[in-house]
């Protein structure tokens, strides 16, 4: 039932937050994504594992986040492409914070709450932030799939394009 469905989408204790991840974490290199996250302990399928701090994530609506990004030089454009990201209509810039080193995957094993609530998960979940899509076991990367995101408007994929930022891995 529902009360069984909350349990399993349960926030761990403060001793193991660090910065907006809700889970013991280690950030470093892959073969092929670059830099990633990964788990440190065993984590319960449902567990919050990021939760989105507006005091260290930026988060921009259309026209705030046309108007930022038409406003910056090309040096500082890229970096901003290459870590923000669009979700439910709005840019998230977590250049500040670990989150930026969710790595996509077809097969991911984390969510944001929007995705699980329009799975139509009931429990209390927060939608802009990140859930256990299963059991995490210690060392494995937490990876995303981007493509649950929603659309990008038409002039941020012309400005990824022109910036040479390859989204080419989300093509199904």
């Amino acid at each position: 039932g529902q009360d069984a469905r909350k349990k399993r989408f349960s926030v761990p204790s403060q001793a193991t937050q660090e910065h907006n991840m809700q889970v013991a974490y280690e950030v470093k290199d892959t073969p092929t994504r670059g830099k990633g996250i990964f788990t440190r302990e065993f984590v319960p399928k449902g567990t919050l594992i990021w939760r989105l701090d507006p005091a260290i994530v930026s988060v921009y609506d259309a026209e705030a986040a046309k108007a930022l990004i038409d406003g910056m030089a090309d040096s500082e454009l890229r970096t901003k492409l290459e870590y923000s990201y669009w979700s439910n209509g709005k840019l998230v810039d977590p250049q500040q914070d670990v989150g930026r080193y969710f790595n996509h995957s077809h097969t991911p094993n984390v969510a944001l709450g929007a995705v699980l609530i329009a799975q139509g998960m009931t429990a209390d979940l927060e939608p802009s932030s990140t859930y256990a899509l299963r059991d995490l076991a210690p060392g494995e990367e937490m990876l995303d799939n981007y493509n649950t995101y929603g659309e990008e408007p038409a002039w941020y994929t012309k400005q990824l394009e022109r910036m040479g930022v390859d989204v080419s891995y989300l093509a199904n």
